[in-house]
């Protein structure tokens, strides 16, 4: 029998589950002509659990936040490990750096920026392709942790 190989990354506070993709390297696949995330260090982290904060294609702060704004959670990260996932209404901007379920690097720097942020996300559908575009060139900043190698 098989087994089989996780390729999300789940961070878990009781019945809370974040799904969350900062932990997946991401590598410009020579062959393919095309830049792919592969889920390397991919697992199931609870309150209190060390996380993968350094990769080959990635590393964080020992102290950031995840925040994920169309499922309304944040995870805290502190010393590298899972301290607590909050609903989104429960959080209050800290000026701790932020990074987006994907890794990429939140650019917010005041409370203001944190307001502005969640309304301008609420100004429009995801399947709205360009508003949703706009939003990423406006807030996320992708190589802030993240850097790009070859396969």
């Amino acid at each position: 029998m098989s087994e089989k190989k996780q390729v999300i990354s789940k961070l878990i506070k009781g019945n809370i589950e974040m799904i969350t993709a900062c932990f997946d390297e991401y590598y410009f696949i020579i062959s393919e002509s095309i830049v792919k995330p592969i889920p390397k260090n991919a697992g199931t982290f609870k309150i209190g659990k060390l996380l993968p904060i350094n990769g080959d294609t990635y590393e964080f702060p020992g102290t950031f936040n995840i925040i994920d704004l169309h499922f309304k959670l944040v995870g805290k990260i502190r010393e590298g490990r899972l301290c607590d996932i909050v609903r989104i209404d429960e959080y209050e901007y800290d000026e701790t750096p932020s990074v987006n379920m994907m890794g990429y690097g939140i650019r917010l720097n005041s409370d203001e920026d944190f307001e502005d942020f969640k309304v301008h996300f609420a100004s429009f559908s995801l399947m709205e392709r360009d508003k949703l575009a706009a939003f990423a060139n406006k807030w996320f900043d992708i190589l802030k942790y993240r850097s790009i190698k070859y396969l």
